[in-house]
């Protein structure tokens, strides 16, 4: 399955680089609100039900992925049925299937990141 949809380019996000930066640096970073936070912070703020906000979350989520620092923490995965994704591809896959039947306030949670910068 071709996921390049799902994605932004990253000239489209400001202060891409800086973003994955501070994120990287941050002790606290664990979930998907930390990433919708950053993006506000630092890009803009976007309609958190836009396709927009989704694909600017799923680019630094991919460019966090690519650094080999942060890991998805597969064990949180809900719903309970749904099998941990194993690449790249599956996750985005889960997080696209699942973005949109989830209330915003609780898709923050949909995965978790551990920061091996951090351990």
């Amino acid at each position: 399955m071709k996921t390049n949809h799902l994605f932004l380019d990253v000239s489209e996000i400001n202060n891409y680089e800086q973003i994955i930066s501070e994120i990287i640096n941050d002790p606290n970073f664990e979930h998907i609100y930390d990433v919708e936070a950053y993006i506000a912070d630092i890009d803009k703020k976007r309609d958190l039900n836009s396709l927009e906000h989704k694909r600017a979350v799923f680019t630094i989520i991919k460019g966090l992925l690519d650094t080999s620092l942060i890991e998805v923490d597969t064990q949180f995965i809900r719903p309970k049925h749904v099998q941990n994704p194993k690449t790249e591809e599956e996750l985005f896959a889960y997080l696209d299937e699942y973005w949109d039947k989830v209330d915003k306030d609780i898709r923050g949670y949909l995965v978790f990141f551990e920061n091996k910068k951090q351990i």
